[in-house]
């Protein structure tokens, strides 16, 4: 009994075993998709760990009201406004580095005291001298000492303190801040000497307040602009292992005070880094994966080539080509003339 040939093309025919090395090269694939996931997460996990601002927890928008009414100060005239600030650099000596507070009742504070209750806005503002951080003021403080600057940052704390002396002024309360500089994340203190209000428009400013850490503090970008006195030691946060954590801070008397955009954000910055390391990640692995596919798909050693070779050879033509009739049958004959009327029948 003739037993019929199998068809490769109909799905009988045996099949041929798949290469060893296709398993491993799957292993290593799924590696590579592995590894983006785990750099991608990774990354991801980085820049979300950490403590974070508890979103709409203890949230308080706070202005400073003066509680005994604001000391009417008259522009002073200019011998005197000489007068005041050279008494002012005279005891700058007495305001000494170190981890003591600031003496709000010596000679030298009420000296800052009265010069920045009697300048104008625009005239510290015209005293600034550009590109002094808070870094180089911890770096050189001899250097900077009594020099009119401006930093941006974050406002930390805000808080009145009382005077526990009376003055010529009637200030009876000065105001204490603190805040986080960019781009160099520095901590700086300063006094005002009267209540906080918009450098620019002269409005009372509004500071709102949030929970970090367990703590109330505020979250208000500021510019601040004022003159260097010293730099302050205190004792921060401990640090993990429970020994004491000494931090350095500029300490400033400040005039102008105002809202100040905040900057870009570290963590958008570092998600685009994020998205952006990934899709390059992620278009590599794609590009070997579909470059693996069609490697296999057409290598020569390969079944799916290897019925595409075996269809083009079926599919030859095996007959002869198609002859005219004469090559086949002779010298084509005519029709035959009918015969004669006389010829024999």
């Amino acid at each position: 009994m003739k037993r019929e040939m199998p068809n490769p093309f109909r799905g009988d025919a045996p099949r041929r075993p798949r290469p060893p090395d296709v398993g491993s090269d799957r292993k290593k694939i799924g590696f590579l998709v592995l590894l983006l996931l785990l750099v991608v997460g990774a990354m991801i996990a980085t820049q979300f760990s950490g403590p974070k601002i508890v979103p709409d927890a203890g949230k308080e928008t706070i202005r400073f009201e003066p509680p005994h009414g604001d000391p009417v100060q008259d522009p002073a005239p200019s011998p005197e406004l000489e007068e005041l600030e050279k008494a002012a650099m005279e005891s700058l000596g007495t305001l000494k580095d170190g981890p003591e507070k600031i003496d709000k009742s010596g000679e030298g504070f009420l000296r800052f005291l009265y010069l920045f209750l009697k300048l104008p806005p625009k005239e510290v503002s015209g005293r600034v001298e550009t590109g002094i951080t808070a870094t180089r003021l911890l770096e050189k403080p001899d250097e900077f000492r009594g020099k009119y600057v401006r930093l941006r940052g974050r406002l930390i704390q805000l808080y009145t303190e009382p005077l526990a002396v009376t003055t010529t002024t009637g200030t009876r309360d000065v105001y204490l801040g603190i805040m986080e500089t960019r781009p160099d994340a520095k901590t700086v203190s300063f006094y005002l000497g009267e209540r906080p209000v918009n450098a620019i428009t002269g409005e009372s400013m509004e500071f709102h307040t949030q929970q970090f850490e367990g703590q109330q503090l505020m979250r208000d970008w500021v510019q601040v602009e004022g003159i260097f006195l010293r730099v302050w030691t205190y004792e921060g946060e401990p640090h993990p292992n429970g020994k004491p954590r000494w931090i350095s801070a500029p300490q400033l008397f400040v005039k102008n005070i105002q809202p100040t955009p905040p900057p870009r954000d570290r963590q958008d910055s570092h998600m685009s880094w994020a998205l952006l390391i990934g899709g390059v990640f992620g278009v590599i692995v794609i590009i070997v994966l579909f470059g693996g596919w069609m490697s296999g798909k057409y290598s020569k050693d390969s079944m799916r080539m290897k019925m595409l070779e075996v269809k083009r050879k079926q599919n030859k033509n095996f007959f002869p080509p198609k002859k005219s009739s004469p090559d086949l049958l002779g010298e084509e004959v005519g029709t035959p003339e009918d015969p004669p009327p006389d010829a024999p029948r």
